[in-house]
């Protein structure tokens, strides 16, 4: 958001500045929604014909996100550290091999996973003796925890590597949304953002169609999941650092 020092400098330069203000997703109905998400389509900064290229890109490899147990060192530097950092997720390469190690040791517990849907999982539903929201924790904790230097993959990584892997199920977070939505840094933060993200897809899909909706918002090339975090990243982060 703009200072309010900032908006007086303006004002008194005599520059006027559009300044708006965005309710989070549990406030605003279907058509809200789709109002911000056209205007995020039509952005100079986001203008793509059908989605950032990077990421569309980085999701159709499911030849690696689908076989984490076999995953290369080069596949865990060139598919999954290179698309974290060139979104801005400042890892260093020096994690790659203790990275692959994790991410092969999540294998498992994704594939217990793998068919689940944000809108219609039941976290407290067990799935081999744990769980749903118990494997999510611990696939959390497996990955973010990975040495990178003086840090670790972190949450924003984490969730982004999560939501490559089983993108109708995980959605994306950084750490600006996450405070938005007074959710906390760790693996019972995420699990409350998925929840709240949860109840605002079930409310949107009860006015429309899920279907039909992203073929209405993108042509049917994005997901659900991804939709909610276009808005909450072009409401959120994106205001906040503009």
């Amino acid at each position: 958001m703009i200072s309010i020092i900032y908006k007086l400098m303006l004002k008194l330069m005599n520059i006027e500045v559009d300044i708006v203000e965005f309710e989070l997703l549990d406030k605003i109905n279907y058509s809200q929604l789709k109002g911000v998400i056209d205007k995020f389509n039509s952005d100079p900064d986001f203008k793509w014909e059908n989605g950032d290229p990077l990421y569309l890109e980085t999701i159709k490899k499911r030849n690696v996100w689908e076989n984490l147990d076999k995953i290369s060192l080069d596949d865990t530097k060139d598919v999954v550290l290179d698309f974290l950092n060139k979104w801005k997720c400042r890892i260093g390469y020096e994690c790659v091999p203790k990275l692959q190690e994790a991410l092969i040791k999540t294998h498992n517990l994704f594939e217990l996973l793998k068919d689940e849907k944000l809108e219609d999982t039941d976290f407290e539903k067990t799935v081999t003796g744990a769980k749903i929201k118990d494997l999510i924790k611990q696939i959390f904790d497996i990955l973010s925890r990975v040495r990178a230097g003086r840090r670790t993959i972190g949450f924003t990584g984490t969730t982004k590597i999560m939501h490559m892997v089983i993108p109708e199920l995980f959605i994306m977070c950084d750490e600006e949304i996450r405070k938005a939505h007074g959710c906390e840094g760790n693996s019972e933060g995420y699990l409350n953002f998925l929840c709240r993200m949860q109840k605002d897809a079930q409310r949107f899909i009860k006015e429309k169609n899920k279907t039909e909706i992203c073929q209405e918002l993108h042509s049917g090339d994005r997901t659900f999941t991804k939709i909610l975090d276009e808005y909450n990243y072009y409401t959120i982060t994106f205001q906040k650092r503009n």
